[in-house]
């Protein structure tokens, strides 16, 4: 690569060593592309048109990396936007349930139709409450298969043992779960259990956020809990 200098900067060692060294390490500026966003050349400067179009093809890689970063906020957006939608509306559909078989009904709808959840179970402990979803099981049994439930107030994630998996979805669906989320429905003592399952074992785990869940449980525990 030639660099034209004007005189007296012809005989300046400052410049011939530039020169010299920009000739001994030709990859210099595809080492440190920042360097070409700083330069302003003319078009005219012969050689040097090779230059300004390897720094307006940097321009262009970061105008695409912009582009895909700002399509990236827009899809989330958009997915965010959706789970509000889907979310007011269970809550408002849960807040006019007038009796527990519809709250049953109502959360069962919404969490494996409108949220496409796999695997899901609402599991009520010492209450006899039937409805699609409804599992049953004591305190002690959850003392004995998933005692982590009792004293953790916040949602459990990841991939469960198969004890527990069949202690929260049951013996015929247990094993096609590859992961869970589940988070204890408390007022003064748990008295249940919302567990969210998918074949997929990276689908929940216990990096994700659990808004969404703990949010439902809250809802369930002012709506459900007294009319059990």
């Amino acid at each position: 690569m030639t660099i034209r200098e004007n005189k007296p900067a012809e005989n300046s060692k400052d410049v011939q060593f530039v020169a010299a060294y920009l000739q001994a390490h030709p990859e210099f500026f595809k080492q440190h592309p920042s360097i070409l966003e700083t330069l302003a050349l003319p078009h005219s400067s012969g050689a040097a048109v090779s230059l300004i179009e390897r720094q307006l093809a940097v321009l262009r890689e970061r105008n695409t990396e912009l582009r895909t970063r700002l399509n990236d906020l827009l899809e989330t957006s958009k997915a965010n936007d959706a789970l509000f939608d889907k979310t007011r509306s269970l809550v408002l559909s849960l807040i006019r349930a007038d009796s527990v078989d519809s709250i049953v009904k109502t959360l069962h709808k919404s969490i494996c139709q409108d949220f496409g959840i796999e695997y899901y179970s609402l599991l009520l402990l010492d209450r006899q409450v039937e409805g699609a979803g409804v599992r049953h099981a004591s305190l002690k049994e959850l003392e004995d298969n998933f005692s982590l439930l009792l004293t953790s107030e916040e949602p459990v994630c990841g991939v469960l043992r198969p004890i527990q998996l069949a202690f929260l979805f049951g013996e015929s669906s247990h094993k096609n779960v590859g992961s869970a989320a589940a988070v204890r429905l408390v007022s003064d003592t748990v008295y249940g259990i919302i567990a969210l399952g998918s074949s997929d074992p990276h689908r929940y785990h216990s990096a994700m956020d659990t808004l969404f869940l703990r949010f439902v449980a809250d809802v369930l525990n002012l709506v459900l809990q007294p009319k059990l």
